[in-house]
């Protein structure tokens, strides 16, 4: 069964949260779109990912076992793939589960993005740290995830 993309709604939300955050609503909606294809139920495992926290303190506010939660946060969910790490290091305490709903993954994504753009100020370099961590650069001045950056700049808009 193929989902339907409530496309009304991820822009509604989209337009509220880029306010309430002060970004540009293109920023956000280019995320949504490379991220996940506007595919709200999006989920991806990184077993590489190392940046958990404090498994044993969301385990116990979600009523689930520690080694779930660790497990949780090495996800990215939702619209804007948001680490379940990184909404747990923004502070979000809920569900992991709740970042595949339209208003919380554009939310925390939106407030993963705020900060990242406080932090770098300049487009490229919020888009890079967004998928990689940090705009981190070759010796040639490109990114080291200039495909991503590249990607978001050549959408169909």
């Amino acid at each position: 069964m193929v989902q339907e993309v409530d496309k009304a709604a991820i822009s509604e939300a989209a337009h509220k949260f880029a306010k309430l955050y002060s970004l540009d609503v293109k920023l956000v909606e280019g995320i949504i779109r490379i991220e996940s294809a506007f595919n709200k139920r999006a989920i991806r495992y990184e077993p590489g990912y190392r940046y958990t926290l404090n498994p044993q303190k969301f385990a116990k506010l979600n009523r689930i076992t520690a080694d779930t939660e660790q497990k949780l946060q090495m996800f990215s969910w939702g619209l804007m793939q948001v680490m379940g790490g990184t909404a747990r290091e923004n502070g979000f305490e809920g569900s992991l589960l709740k970042l595949a709903e339209i208003e919380t993954s554009i939310e925390q994504g939106c407030r993963h993005l705020a900060k990242l753009w406080r932090k770098y100020q300049v487009v490229d370099d919020v888009v890079a740290a967004y998928n990689a961590g940090s705009p981190r650069k070759t010796s040639t001045g490109q990114y080291m995830n200039q495909s991503y950056v590249d990607k978001f700049h050549n959408q169909d808009v």
